[in-house]
């Protein structure tokens, strides 16, 4: 068990600088309860999560209207892809909640630094007798 925390120690700083890149770019989008319109979801400009009656699950980062048409829009490997969409195709459809959303990120962020930090304090004090749970 010596080896074991020796190791850790000596690669705690490459582990913590992993931890905090992770949770530097991470972050959290939580949609609305309720259902909205296509009309609507278009002239708010959020992220969009639609449901098809298929049981298809599509996330945009936004809905466009042009052309007398919905797109929803999505950018992939860096590519802006323009999904046409037809309303009578369409389940429902949830735009994000920015408030909720900053909330979870600032929680996932300050939960994975406590984690961290406690990790930390545990392989830096030796763990105590928590680790001999046999005794």
């Amino acid at each position: 068990m010596k080896t074991f925390m020796k190791i850790i120690r000596k690669h705690l700083e490459s582990l913590v600088v992993l931890f905090t890149s992770l949770m530097l770019f991470q972050s959290c989008v939580v949609y609305e309860k309720s259902s909205v319109s296509l009309e609507w979801a278009a002239k708010q400009e959020r992220k969009a999560k639609v449901k098809t009656i298929n049981n298809q699950t599509y996330k945009f980062k936004f809905i466009r209207f042009e052309n007398d048409k919905f797109y929803g829009i999505q950018k992939v490997n860096g590519e802006i892809i323009k999904k046409p969409l037809e309303a009578d195709k369409l389940n429902n459809i949830h735009l994000q909640n920015k408030s909720a959303s900053t909330i979870a990120t600032i929680t996932t962020v300050l939960g994975s630094l406590i984690g961290v930090i406690l990790f930390w304090y545990f392989i830096d004090t030796g763990g105590g007798n928590w680790l001999e749970l046999s005794e």
